[in-house]
């Protein structure tokens, strides 16, 4: 999960700190921003 965050925060030009994943929902939240990616869109953005 680290890396996956680490490229997410990468490609959006934000920072590790603002993503989390939400297991309950199995996707990944910008907390800062609202920004939701979910597991279909993570080759788009955290490849």
């Amino acid at each position: 999960m680290n890396v996956v965050i680490e490229r997410l925060a990468a490609q959006t030009n934000t920072s590790i700190h603002e993503w989390s994943y939400i297991r309950e929902n199995s996707i990944y939240e910008n907390t800062q921003n609202g920004m939701t990616i979910y597991p279909h869109e993570l080759k788009k953005y955290a490849a």
